[in-house]
Formats: structure tokens, sequence, C-alpha cells
């Protein structure tokens, strides 16, 4: 199937463009970006005349923040394209309810995605925790937002078509989530395997005194799982859990790409991510279906509405 990218920045180089490439499923056929580009792909910078002049693409997966897509999704939509988001799948979630429901009655295929859940780990730690109570688990997603985050050029982030940027100040805008946007990663994960849903009773969030958005969170779900996202992390990144049970404990390293059981560690294949998202879309197209998972959205959302925030030093990049 021709696929097109909209967004070419770090992680559309560095995951999506590659994992297309090695697919026989997919063909790269088009880029759309105000910066960025594809070595030997067709570009565009304005979303309107790719549609207008690429008839032969029946795909577009959206890899710019979430804030600048929505419009896009629903003129894709109404083109007749399937549709496929990077995470997070929405800047809201009546975005997405409004997605879905434009989707079906296009009859065309949304996925929302959310890359972490297709770590090796996530699946036998799911199945291990299935018939098993949780005493008590703790979550450390900690990373230098500089080493992920840092003058991208490409990372284009425009409402309505009218700017990018080279820097990543939007994170920390509003729509840009802060140290959730690396956070909801470990929430997909948590939302994925733990055998019953995810309240959360309590939430500290510490902002910049320059920022919109968080940069740090401690926070307490069902007062058993206890997390806490870092941007300020300095050295190499932490992506952990350790879970604790009536029959056992689990942890999950490097997010979710090492597993050990009672310390014993379990042999996983290759972190394939991308490559099993880029699968699963081909499936749900080939079977007329969507895929639509907002709970780790709803989690970030319910932090925001009971969060208690709290001042600390500005940041710049």
């Amino acid at each position: 199937m021709n696929i097109a990218l909209v967004g070419v920045g770090k992680i559309a180089k560095s995951q999506h463009v590659p994992n297309i490439s090695m697919s026989d499923a997919w063909n790269l056929v088009a880029t759309v970006a105000l910066e960025g580009t594809v070595e030997g792909v067709d570009s565009y910078t304005d979303f309107d005349q790719f549609l207008l002049e690429r008839k032969d693409v029946e795909v577009v997966s959206f890899c710019v923040p979430a804030i600048a897509r929505f419009e896009y999704a629903v003129k894709a939509l109404k083109a007749g394209l399937h549709v496929m988001l990077e995470k997070p799948p929405g800047a809201t979630i009546s975005e997405i309810n409004h997605l879905q429901k434009l989707a079906e009655a296009c009859d065309r295929t949304l996925f929302t995605t959310w890359h972490s859940q297709m770590a090796p780990g996530v699946s036998p730690a799911k199945e291990w925790l299935a018939d098993k109570v949780i005493e008590e688990a703790t979550v450390t997603w900690h990373e230098d937002i500089r080493q992920f985050h840092v003058n991208n050029a490409g990372d284009d982030r425009d409402r309505g078509g009218h700017r990018g940027v080279r820097n990543q100040d939007w994170i920390f805008e509003p729509g840009g989530i802060g140290v959730f946007d690396t956070g909801i990663n470990a929430i997909s994960i948590l939302t994925e395997i733990i055998p019953h849903p995810l309240r959360v009773t309590e939430a500290s969030l510490v902002y910049p005194e320059n920022r919109g958005q968080p940069i740090q969170a401690e926070l307490i779900f069902d007062s058993v799982v206890r997390a806490s996202f870092n941007f300020r992390h300095e050295g190499k990144p932490i992506w952990d859990m350790h879970i604790v049970t009536d029959q056992g404990e689990l942890r999950l390293e490097r997010s979710a790409t090492i597993l050990r059981i009672d310390g014993v560690r379990y042999e996983l294949g290759p972190s394939q991510e991308y490559a099993r998202l880029y699968s699963r879309m081909s499936e749900l197209i080939l079977s007329g279906e969507s895929e639509v998972n907002v709970d780790p959205l709803i989690v970030v959302a319910d932090i925001f509405m009971i969060g208690t925030r709290h001042g600390s030093v500005p940041f710049n990049f």
C-alpha cells in the first residue's frame, strides 16, 4: 500500500521511515513537512496540495506533535485515506472521539498507536499478571529532555500549516504535555499489563516558572502504584517498573525490553515496536477495522485534573 508521512522529524527518520522501508506491505511515496525530507521520496510542504495531487496514496501516518494534527487527520479521512497516529493520538480525548466517528462514517481505518505497548516484554508481563493481586509497584521514567528533544529541525509544529519550529519548545506549550510526552509511554504500558483500570489518586506536578507544562511528576494510583517521571534527569535514561504481587515479583526494564520474574531474566525477542505497529496497521486495513485506544490519554487528563502544581527554577533548552 502507498503511504505518506506527515512530519519528518527525529522519530519519523529513526523509526517510521526504516520500518516502512523494511516492510513488503508498504511503499513510502510522499512526505508532508515544513522542514525535513526523505531521500528519493516526493516531498510537500502544503497538506492540501498533497491531497489534491496524490490520489495514489492510500494511508497517511502522522508524526507531527498531537496539537498540530487534528485538522489534517479530518481532511485525510474525508479524502478517503486511512489514518495512523503517533502517540499521543490527540491533544484532547474529544478529538479522538471525533476522529473515530468520522473514520466509521467514511469507512476508513483509524489506528491510534502506542509504540511502548509493542515492546517485547509487555505481552508476557500482561499474561503473568493476569491472575495476580498487585500489592505494590514503582515506576521510574527519568530521562534528559535535552538528549531526546533538542533542536530537531523537521519536527514540524504548525497550527493550520503556518509555521514550523527548529526547537522543542512545543513540548512545554498547551497540548505538549511536558514530561508526560515520555511518561505516557509508561502509562500506556501500565494500562496494558495491569489487570484492572488505572485510577490516579494523587499527583504532584512540577512546573518551571517559565513553562506552561510540567517537567516532573510524582504520581500515586489506587495507593498501590507509585510513579516518578522526570525530564531533568542527568545521565542514561531510566525506564523501569517493579511490580510486587501476591505470587512473586516482576520487573520491566529499559522500556519493557527486559523482563525479570522473581529475579530470573526471560529471553525476549528483539525490540520491533514500530515494525509491529506498521504490521498491525496493514492487518487493520485488510480486515476493514479500526483500533482506537485512549486509555493512556484519559489517565494523563485525570492527572492534570487532580494534580497539585509546584513551581520550580526556569528551564531552557
